[in-house]
């Protein structure tokens, strides 16, 4: 009784979560969450099926899940093995001695209800037992003895392959405690590997970090230096807009320079040209000027040496004058100291000059001075032609 009685207690304290309950590939899949169950165990779960034609069958957990750990109010999920051989009116899951919880049948739409309690397992173990109300009630419809019969059989097998199916879960959780000691050494030197590998990257994180920190640097170093490079180009562009703006100025103005100065060149080939018609005029002018001048030269020259002829001539006429005076005197003088008798024949008195006329001149004398007067004219024209051009 007393056991009876814990094993109640125990269940009222427990429930189940009902999350999914469906099959899937040749299983039936049972997941949900359990509460109240700190601190136990479970065996290996055993999934109890009622069909519809009476009879049932157990199932046990596949060990893929290791559905034997529960944590209180965490997921937990369990596969049973289940070859669809009939239509499953209801289910019962046993997880350990005096747990046990009723479930719908696979596939049904679950209860927006409260979680399901678990119900305390009887003490011994009855005749054709129905493990949810719903068998209970189709076992008292069909209540038969050689179904009761069939059904004691069938649990007196099950009951003497109870210890060898034991023995076998327990070979199976030795070599699976083995399994898990060696994954747990795998994974402490996995762990021992991974820290060193997580200190070797951590270093070489630092490390990384610290370059990049430095590549940063230089990037901004970088990019402060290619825009000063942008600004210095933006002025050399401007710079060089400027004297381009400055060179087309200069080039306009060169090029009216230019044109002017052609202008300039045109007009002072004219003027060079006039200049030179002028100063061929007037080296003309001045040509005739000086053979003028020559001329006049020699026609004074000839006057000076004519004046001088006639200045010669005119000492001459007065130095015989002064002889002929003399003559005269010497004559006088003589006269009278000779005799009185003597008859004196007066001299003639002397004629003056006759005055030449200048018409009395020589011809080419006057074809010379004739001469000069004309170079003189000729020469005076020219030169108020040459001022006049000038």
């Amino acid at each position: 009784m007393a056991a009876t009685s814990e094993r109640a207690k125990v269940a009222r304290a427990i429930s189940f979560e009902l999350e999914r309950f469906e099959r899937s590939d040749g299983r039936l899949e049972l997941s949900g969450r359990w509460f109240g169950v700190r601190g136990l165990r479970f065996v290996r779960p055993t999934l109890t099926l009622g069909f519809d034609d009476g009879s049932s069958s157990r199932a046990h957990a596949d060990l893929e899940h290791k559905p034997w750990a529960p944590a209180d109010g965490e997921p937990w999920k369990a596969a049973f093995p289940f070859g669809d051989d009939g239509t499953v009116l209801d289910a019962e899951l046993a997880v350990a001695p005096g747990i046990e919880i009723p479930l719908p049948a696979p596939g049904e739409a679950l209860p927006d209800a409260d979680p399901i309690a678990a119900v305390p397992a009887p003490s011994q173990p009855s005749r054709g037992r129905s493990p949810a109300p719903a068998r209970r009630k189709r076992a008292a419809q069909r209540s038969a003895v050689p179904d009761e019969l069939a059904a004691l059989r069938e649990e007196t097998q099950r009951l003497r392959q109870e210890p060898i199916r034991l023995q076998t879960e327990l070979d199976q959780s030795e070599e699976l405690r083995k399994h898990v000691e060696g994954e747990l050494e795998r994974l402490k030197l996995d762990a021992d590997g991974a820290l060193a590998r997580r200190d070797a990257a951590v270093d070489r994180y630092d490390e990384v970090a610290a370059e990049r920190d430095v590549a940063v640097r230089e990037r901004d170093e970088v990019v402060q230096a290619r825009d000063a490079a942008l600004a210095e180009r933006d002025e050399a562009v401007a710079a060089r807009e400027a004297a381009v703006r400055e060179r087309d100025t200069a080039m306009a103005e060169r090029d009216t320079a230019i044109a002017k100065r052609d202008t300039a060149v045109a007009e002072r080939d004219a003027v060079l040209g006039e200049r030179d018609a002028a100063t061929s005029t007037s080296e003309e002018a001045f040509a005739e000027r000086a053979h003028a001048l020559a001329k006049l030269d020699k026609a004074i020259a000839e006057r000076n040496e004519a004046r001088a002829e006639r200045d010669r001539a005119l000492r001459d006429r007065e130095k015989a004058v002064t002889e002929r005076h003399n003559a005269i005197a010497e004559r006088d003088r003589a006269r009278s100291h000779r005799p009185t008798a003597v008859s004196v024949r007066p001299l003639p008195a002397p004629r003056a000059p006759a005055r030449r006329s200048v018409f009395s001149e020589q011809p080419d004398q006057l074809i010379k001075r004739a001469l000069a007067v004309a170079v003189l004219l000729v020469a005076g024209l020219a030169l108020l032609i040459v001022l006049g051009a000038l």
